[in-house]
């Protein structure tokens, strides 16, 4: 698993067997900037404005996944086993 902001810039997503986008809404990941890093809120934009917008990442991922709400962990362990991932310590 890889967690980068510029995966499909530096062309790294040709290591990867299939792409999966975390999104949320654009309140929800203002509200979480803010909360994490100590930002403003004019400073908690300025940066979500710089990146890729989401339909960037929609398009070049096989799967999409909603992270505006919290999930169930049965519904994360479905999400999983779609994907053909073990749970942490299980081998693949």
């Amino acid at each position: 698993m890889l967690d980068a902001p510029t995966l499909f810039e530096a062309g790294a997503d040709r290591l990867c067997r299939r792409m999966v986008s975390v999104l949320a809404d654009e309140t929800v990941r203002l509200g979480r900037i803010c909360r994490r890093d100590g930002l403003t809120e004019q400073e908690a934009l300025t940066r979500m404005h710089a990146q890729q917008s989401d339909d960037f990442y929609i398009d070049r991922s096989d799967y999409t996944l909603d992270n505006t709400v919290a999930v169930s962990a049965d519904n994360m362990d479905n999400m999983l086993a779609v994907l053909g991932c073990a749970h942490p310590g299980e081998s693949d």
